[in-house]
């Protein structure tokens, strides 16, 4: 009987299905049924995770997508895959502008960029890839600028001129100032000045954007500076007739420093302290012999012509030595000499009059400056301007020579007639007697 039982087919036992489950599924399972009996489960085989495969990635983000070096505290760049949950990432760090630094890194698993202290300004790309797609996303590193390389400027009107700097940066080279930001700030937005009244300073704006910065190093717009016309004279600081002693000389202005502050990303703020200074000055000079406005900033500067109220000075004549014109004459035209005062006029409308002060000696000026001197030795000062600035020349006139041929000798100026005889008698016994005591 039994070994009839041997000799008949075992029965075979269905085996129960695998029971499949998500990852997260199981991990509750854990937590209610408990972690032993979930993994008895597994190792037995009826119960095992879902495979799931490789979703395609719909994008990359980096966050964030800016941000200044070095990094701010509290700051990490990461990058994401999309959709959020797409498995099978492996994280790599690519060139954009910039090329990664030894020590630049992407953590292949999380999308945690560590950067290097030595790591050049520009774009880098973090790049996700898994079995059936890849998909990148740029960021961008920005040096901060250190101080003013260059400045470039230009006249932009009545004591205006414009002007661009070109910084130098902290970091690895200017190209790694692409996209830089800073701005301005001053102490104080009034200022004492020579010519009168306060200056009143108009500055960007608190929380304005500033400038930004090229890929160069420049300033994407320029920085204006500029003075009022309005109230500057330079009457006051030159030397002339109508003011011999001036109490100040030039050049006569002012300055305000303009403190330059770099932006930090990605807070968005202005750094406290300013990476650099720069004066901007306003100031009346003289240069090559003319009055002009000096505006500067950073490295250059801009003298712009003098446009205030008139100035004259370096009244000249071309003869400031002169003999008297002949007597007038009771009828006719009466030849004078003739002298050309003319003065240097700048400002608003110099256009000079002239005048003859004191004793006019009988001589007269016209409006263009010309002195037609009269028949009397002596000196004369001719003044040529305005009301209130103007400048004088004197003009010496001398007595005016005898004639050729004219007797110098009382004996030679006596009629012949009164002598007696007729003249030709008269020379020749004159002449003849003369003969006689040469030959004596």
């Amino acid at each position: 009987m039994e070994r009839l039982r041997a000799n008949e087919p075992e029965s075979s036992q269905p085996k129960a299905p695998t029971l499949r489950m998500s990852e997260p599924a199981i991990l509750s399972l854990q937590r209610t049924a408990g972690n032993q009996a979930v993994c008895r489960a597994i190792a037995a085989g009826t119960l095992a995770r879902e495979e799931t495969a490789d979703k395609p990635l719909s994008g990359v983000t980096v966050t964030p997508q800016k941000a200044t070096l070095p990094l701010e505290a509290g700051t990490s760049i990461t990058a994401a895959a999309k959709p959020a949950g797409v498995t099978g990432v492996k994280w790599t760090l690519e060139a954009g502008t910039a090329s990664a630094a030894a020590g630049t890194k992407i953590d292949e698993t999380t999308g945690v960029v560590s950067v290097d202290a030595k790591q050049p300004g520009g774009t880098l790309k973090a790049k996700a890839t898994n079995a059936v797609s890849f998909g990148d996303a740029p960021f961008r590193v920005i040096e901060k600028p250190k101080d003013i390389a260059s400045t470039a400027s230009s006249v932009a009107g009545n004591y205006e001129a414009h002007f661009t700097h070109t910084f130098n940066s902290s970091g690895a080279g200017q190209s790694g100032l692409a996209d830089a930001n800073i701005n301005e700030k001053f102490d104080s937005h009034s200022a004492k000045t020579p010519f009168g009244d306060d200056f009143q300073l108009t500055a960007n704006a608190a929380g304005s954007k500033g400038w930004f910065l090229s890929s160069a190093g420049a300033m994407n717009t320029v920085d204006k500076v500029s003075i009022s016309t309005a109230g500057i004279d330079a009457a006051p600081f030159v030397k002339n007739a109508s003011n011999p002693s001036p109490a100040k000389a030039l050049p006569q202005g002012f300055k305000m420093t303009q403190k330059l502050h770099a932006r930090t990303l990605p807070s968005d703020t202005l750094e406290d302290a300013p990476f650099t200074t720069t004066e901007h000055v306003r100031e009346l000079v003289e240069k090559d012999g003319k009055l002009a406005m000096r505006i500067g900033a950073g490295k250059a500067s801009e003298h712009i012509p003098y446009v205030g109220p008139a100035v004259f000075r370096s009244a000249k004549a071309d003869k400031t030595t002169v003999e008297a014109s002949p007597a007038k004459p009771k009828s006719g035209k009466w030849a004078q000499n003739e002298v050309q005062v003319s003065v240097d006029g700048e400002g608003k409308n110099p256009k000079p009059t002239f005048s003859i002060q004191g004793e006019k000696l009988g001589c007269s000026v016209s409006a263009s400056g010309v002195v037609k001197i009269g028949d009397t030795a002596g000196t004369i000062t001719v003044r040529a301007g305005g009301t209130k600035s103007y400048d004088e020349v004197k003009i010496t006139i001398t007595a005016k020579a005898a004639a050729a041929g004219t007797p110098s000798s009382p004996h030679a100026a006596l009629d012949p007639s009164v002598v007696g005889g007729e003249g030709g008698e008269e020379r020749g016994d004159h002449q003849h007697a003369g003969n006689a005591d040469e030959a004596a």
